[in-house]
């Protein structure tokens, strides 16, 4: 939501898929650009326009790192000036 326009939609979806757990975050934010979504879940990484807004560049490495725990990973799909959708994909076991 830190990233989101204020009044801009935050939507959550979760659904089962191939018997994964699929869980879905989508903004209508500042988006990622193509060059900075390598890096995205590298611990302390930060792109420079959200440079100005608190933290530390933790979160996603987080996210990832829970998720690789767990047997899933994290994929981010994102354009620039338009928004971002995480999906976590947990494998069934």
């Amino acid at each position: 939501m830190r990233y989101s326009p204020e009044g801009g939609v935050v939507a959550l979806r979760a659904c089962a898929e191939g018997g994964d757990l699929i869980i879905e975050i989508s903004d209508e934010g500042v988006g990622i650009p193509p060059e900075a979504q390598p890096r995205i879940f590298e611990r302390y990484y930060r792109t420079s326009q959200v440079e100005d807004a608190i933290g530390a560049g933790l979160g996603l490495y987080i996210v990832r790192s829970i998720a690789h725990l767990h047997g899933g990973e994290v994929t981010c799909d994102s354009t620039l000036g338009e928004g971002s959708t995480f999906k976590v994909r947990l494998a069934k076991r």
